[in-house]
């Protein structure tokens, strides 16, 4: 909710500045943005206590409990974000060996990574940690293909609002980095919506593999929609809101 609570104010001010008055004053009144929370993460830290610290690691020699390891503040801190969907990874019976953390190496979904994943897996692996890791595999690469297709929020459909939707409202065009704020709007409003939805469903709640295909179709389904309006100029706005209405429920 912090986050994209930020996402959807941020726009307003950082969008408008950077297309009226000049990009290098939008991305540095983003940085002001960026500092603010800094330092109000920093001095509110002390209120976390041991939230968002890894578990005790029974195989690890000496190793203690959350409260007894060394930490500033920034040590242990982990923010929403890309490892947030993958419960599995929280689960002690999940994690492997403790000589890597695979929800830090999420973050280099590329080829290097994929093939240090592979190379780590054969290490003294049991059979059934390989086929787990395997599972994980496809869903990194999984993932990887998603945010790809999903962060074009930010480069071709910001520049396709920019060139082919029409911004324009009572004789005021409005930015196209306007648009940015959908998504996050969309987040906010469904985010009730799911956590209703996953605890009705109960134990019919699709699994891990289940809701990255249907990520991976409601975020190809976005594109798809605006296949007819493609090329064009002055399409309505609903087009786009449309794709970003479908790209959220992909996320």
């Amino acid at each position: 909710m912090g986050i994209n609570l930020g996402a959807l104010i941020s726009p307003f001010a950082c969008g408008w500045v950077g297309e009226k008055v000049g990009w290098r004053l939008g991305f540095g009144l983003a940085g002001v943005g960026m500092i603010a929370g800094l330092i109000q993460y920093t001095l509110g830290g002390k209120y976390l206590g041991v939230a968002g610290l890894p578990p005790r690691n029974s195989r690890q020699p000496g190793g203690g409990s959350p409260a007894e390891a060394p930490r500033g503040p920034w040590r242990g801190r982990r923010a929403g974000g890309f490892g947030d969907t993958r419960s599995a990874g929280r689960n002690r019976r999940h994690r492997v060996h403790g000589r890597a953390d695979f929800r830090r190496a999420g973050g280099a979904c590329d080829p290097l990574g994929s093939g240090f994943f592979l190379a780590a897996a054969g290490r003294g692996w049991s059979v059934e940690e390989r086929k787990r890791s395997a599972a994980i595999l496809v869903l990194f690469l999984s993932s990887a293909v998603f945010w790809f297709a999903f962060e074009q929020a930010g480069s071709s459909l910001n520049l396709f609002a920019e060139g082919s939707v029409d911004r324009w409202v009572h004789g005021y065009q409005f930015p196209a980095s306007w648009f940015q704020l959908v998504q996050p709007f969309f987040i906010i409003t469904l985010a009730p919506v799911f956590a209703w939805l996953w605890v009705r469903l109960g134990k019919r709640e699709p699994s891990s593999p289940a809701k990255f295909a249907f990520g991976l179709f409601f975020v190809s389904a976005g594109f798809i929609l605006l296949v007819p309006v493609a090329g064009g100029h002055a399409v309505s706005p609903l087009w786009l809101i449309g794709t970003y209405f479908l790209h959220t429920l992909g996320e």
